[in-house]
């Protein structure tokens, strides 16, 4: 994360600056957000919040974080991290959550039927790619490959 300035702000300015964000965000479509976000963040913030969004999401379906490291190529502590901030109120990750659902009602069907998690599960064991040299490693990404 880019360094912030150390010189303060009261926090009637901060809240005023937030509120200006959070305006400007809501005046904006699909693809003027894209426009806006792309000169706002620098591709590798715009990655990375991409990654931290995902991440939310599939720890909300229930996904191992180790699996969500792998796949996302996210460290521990960041995963554990989202992890912590879900459980203690991540009101605003459960709410995203809920807005990806009701716009992705197909998708969500798919997955609650008995076959979808277990298929998408062995999606995700596909793509974590086996370690150099690990020979257990790479007879369970052989049998995963099989299995899809």
């Amino acid at each position: 994360m880019p360094k912030l300035s150390k010189n303060a702000l009261s926090i009637e300015v901060q809240k005023k600056l937030e509120d200006y964000l959070v305006q400007s965000l809501r005046l904006l479509n699909e693809s003027g957000l894209r426009l806006f976000l792309k000169d706002l963040l620098t591709p590798m913030e715009q990655k990375m919040l991409a990654k931290r969004v995902m991440a939310a999401l599939l720890l909300q379906r229930g996904h191992a974080p180790q699996a969500i490291c792998s796949l996302l190529k996210m460290s521990k502590d960041t995963v554990n991290s989202i992890s912590n901030e879900i459980q203690k109120s991540g009101v605003g990750f459960k709410l995203i959550h809920k807005k990806f659902l009701a716009n992705n009602q197909s998708v969500d069907l798919k997955l609650k039927s008995d076959t979808a998690p277990s298929s998408l599960s062995k999606f995700i064991n596909v793509l974590n790619l086996p370690r150099k040299g690990s020979r257990k490693d790479m007879a369970r990404w052989r049998r995963a490959l099989y299995e899809l």
